[in-house]
């Protein structure tokens, strides 16, 4: 999945584009991940991500991948799809189905059955591993590119506050408290702190830097274009 970084960059370019509420939007791009205890290890309530992400094996091309059900999620809050926060997370949903199906589909590697044994590094190499090696590089990559914009100033963090939790309790697989909204708190705070002081040199397996940019402006592009076929 995207890191946080690249969900809030996100919303940052949409959000203008969209002119949509700007803390509630950029608050509903993150919601997705809250409860799943990996970014927040400590949550109150844990959800696995194929509740909170509306997952289901779907076929992708004749190979079969984990993806969210985006039909599922709108039907759950057809009453509130206007909603910045029902936004955002639709965005989230569809961020993630973007860079998944990018990243399988184009980086793949497949046996003669359509399983997925591998990806494809950047240099060209073939590396034979199994899913989680190969969810981990993807992941080293995301973590890497945010850590890029972090530094060029393209992420904007939501203001968390107490209030947001009347709101955030129209999402029906959302389940969280007051704690936990100062944790994400603190999270945030924490993680651009150290994103901006690092100054590393981003190392990448999968995608490049240039290959990074041109899929964030791509994904733009689809994410924009989905919201207006079914928001307008």
């Amino acid at each position: 999945m995207p890191s946080w970084g690249i969900h809030l960059a996100t919303a940052k370019k949409l959000q203008e584009k969209l002119q949509v509420e700007t803390n509630d939007f950029l608050l509903g791009n993150i919601l997705p991940d809250i409860n799943n205890g990996y970014v927040i290890p400590d949550i109150s309530y844990l959800k696995t991500y194929q509740e909170t992400h509306y997952f289901e094996l779907q076929d992708l091309n004749g190979q079969k991948e984990w993806l969210p059900n985006l039909q599922s999620f709108m039907k759950d809050h057809q009453n509130d799809l206007k909603h910045p926060i029902i936004l955002g997370y639709y965005t989230h949903l569809l961020t993630d189905c973007y860079w998944n199906k990018l990243t399988y589909l184009q980086y793949g590697i497949l046996n003669k059955e359509k399983e997925r044994i591998g990806i494809r590094k950047n240099t060209g190499e073939e590396f034979i591993c199994d899913r989680e090696t190969a969810r981990k590089m993807k992941v080293s990559d995301f973590n890497a590119y945010s850590e890029w914009l972090y530094q060029e100033n393209k992420i904007q963090n939501p203001m968390i506050q107490e209030e947001q939790l009347e709101e955030i309790s129209i999402i029906k697989t959302v389940n969280i408290t007051k704690e936990d909204l100062k944790k994400v708190k603190q999270y945030l705070i924490k993680e651009e702190i150290k994103n901006k002081q690092d100054k590393q040199k981003q190392c990448y397996q999968i995608y490049t830097k240039e290959e990074m940019n041109k899929q964030f402006e791509n994904s733009i592009l689809f994410i924009q274009r989905e919201i207006e076929k079914n928001f307008s």
